[in-house]
């Protein structure tokens, strides 16, 4: 829950002349199992994430999406005095190669959160949290003659937050440098002269 001091009852102008014009998604979905995770934490206002950092060698992996596919957003729904967000987060993964089918048996009733970055920001969006993951709700693979998928769809089953907010700097790399290359993703610096 947000903490009510931190949060100043203020106006929210439309920020420029098209802030509703859609803009392009990085092609690759970070995902990250939340058994991997080992700080998650967000700002008092609950939103912005300022910690992740996973344990022990654990890695957060790339799956790439066909970027005219990705769908994300949340929902408010509940009865009075219970209400909060669910989110969601559908794409299209092109092909069925053994990797995407070992991805999803493995997967399929793991709790995890997602990362999507916005080609024109360096915040990065966060669907699920620790408390209320996001579960693999659809993995529905087409093989035909108009095309060969994965049609992916993560919701979380809990209510929660609204969709968080993650500085691109924040994010650890994934286990594949051309992944990190194509999302902009460096390792943090380490100390030392």
């Amino acid at each position: 829950m947000a903490d009510a001091t931190s949060y100043a009852f203020v106006s929210v102008p439309k920020k420029t002349a098209n802030a509703g014009r859609p803009t392009g998604k990085k092609q690759y979905i970070i995902l990250v199992r939340i058994a991997d995770l080992q700080t998650f934490t967000k700002d008092a206002k609950n939103v912005r994430v300022t910690a992740l950092a996973l344990a022990g060698t654990a890695k957060p992996i790339g799956l790439y999406a066909t970027g005219s596919t990705i769908k994300g957003g949340e929902t408010v729904e509940g009865d009075p005095d219970t209400k909060g967000y669910l989110h969601n987060l559908s794409f299209e993964h092109p092909g069925n190669e053994i990797e995407v089918q070992e991805f999803k048996e493995a997967n399929v009733n793991e709790p995890m959160i997602a990362i999507v970055g916005d080609c024109m920001s360096d915040d990065f969006d966060v669907y699920g949290t620790t408390e209320a993951p996001l579960d693999m709700s659809k993995a529905d693979g087409e093989d035909s003659k108009d095309k060969k998928n994965t049609s992916f769809e993560f919701k979380t089953t809990y209510r929660t937050a609204p969709v968080g907010k993650i500085a691109k700097t924040l994010i650890p790399v994934t286990d594949n440098a051309a992944v990190n290359t194509a999302l902009g993703l460096a390792a943090a610096p380490t100390g030392g002269a």
